[in-house]
């Protein structure tokens, strides 16, 4: 159990740690960027065999009451496999993306290019493995700024426009999610999902798959 949480744990915070990398040695940040997700793809399969050796979800809360608000996450097949691809994607565009190369030959600033991938990537994993409603609104507002800021690395200026309004939207659809996560967290006093949707499903009667619509509407509302 200890080597899938340390796993799990490196899965999450990898791509974290490469963006504070790539800033702090820029000369050696586009080696960093391809190492972090290299090392992604091949801890994602070191724990999708561990998983399924175990036959069960590994799921971490931290022993804080603080900490879990944040540090608490689950890894089970099917988020591990979107993990794996979007890993192999990315890499693939580093690499063979004409649009991408373009962006990256054209800036300077090339370090924080990179550091603002592995930010962007370490949304992306927060948004699979969030386990409350308190992380995945804290990963989707990451997911969004990392975004709108890669956005205006390119030189397209329709781009530039289309990203200032898909921040404007997502702003405003930030204070709408808050305000929900902040009526469902007062009502029912949970934050966890599971315990959240037994809660609603005692107290309103909703069926589990209604509940789980309902509770993906609001999330990418």
């Amino acid at each position: 159990m200890n080597i899938i949480s340390n796993i799990s744990n490196s899965i999450i915070f990898l791509p974290l740690i490469t963006a504070f990398l790539c800033l702090l040695i820029s000369r050696f940040a586009p080696i960093l960027f391809f190492i972090n997700n290299i090392s992604i793809i091949l801890l994602t399969i070191a724990l999708a065999i561990l998983l399924n050796i175990n036959n069960s979800d590994f799921n971490h809360i931290s022993s804080s009451k603080a900490l879990s608000l944040t540090l608490n996450y689950n890894f089970n097949l099917i988020n591990l496999t979107f993990i794996f691809l979007i890993s192999i994607v990315k890499f693939i565009l580093a690499i063979f993306s004409r649009n991408m190369q373009e962006i990256i030959n054209n800036n300077n600033n090339k370090s924080a290019f990179y550091a603002l991938c592995s930010l962007n990537f370490f949304a992306i994993i927060g948004i699979l493995t969030a386990d409350n409603i308190i992380n995945i609104y804290f990963f989707i507002e990451i997911y969004s700024l990392s975004f709108f800021a890669l956005s205006y690395y390119s030189k397209n200026v329709n781009l530039h426009k289309t990203s200032f309004r898909y921040l404007c939207c997502s702003l405003v659809s930030s204070i709408l999610l808050l305000f929900v996560i902040a009526i469902l967290v007062i009502n029912f006093n949970q934050y966890q999902f599971q315990d959240l949707g037994l809660r609603i499903k005692e107290d309103l009667g909703l069926d589990s798959q209604i509940l789980s619509i309902l509770l993906l509407y609001i999330i990418f509302l």
